[in-house]
């Protein structure tokens, strides 16, 4: 939702800095790159606390879940004898992985960004 809001704020903002510039309206032009501004600075400034608040982390455990959805993939993974891991890995990450593989994960937050077999099933 907050992805959609944001794409819309940019479109109007980029269309009012194109209008504002073809009707020569000083004050047009300038709230649209106002508006982009604002939209920049503050995924940047989102982008940047995501960074800072969620260190990178390994560790590794067995996928007991693989849901492949048509944007994403979904991997639940125990990692002890009672802790499991639920995070969300793009499709080509999670290309070849099954239920019951060993697995090594590198994430971020939610986000697994790496993933590599421990058993040798490549």
């Amino acid at each position: 939702m907050l992805e959609k809001l944001a794409g819309i704020i940019v479109i109007l903002g980029l269309i009012l800095s194109v209008v504002g510039e073809f009707i020569n309206s000083n004050q047009i032009r300038t709230y649209g790159i106002l508006l982009l501004l604002a939209t920049v600075t503050v995924a940047g400034i989102r982008y940047i606390r995501f960074h800072l608040h969620n260190p990178a982390v390994e560790f590794e455990g067995v996928c007991i879940e693989y849901k492949r959805l048509s944007t994403h993939c979904v991997l639940s993974i125990r990692t002890g004898w009672s802790d499991v891991y639920y995070g969300q890995a793009s499709l080509k990450t999670g290309a070849g992985i099954k239920v019951g593989d060993k697995i090594k994960v590198k994430v971020r937050g939610r986000y697994i960004l790496e993933v590599s077999h421990l058993n040798g099933n490549d």
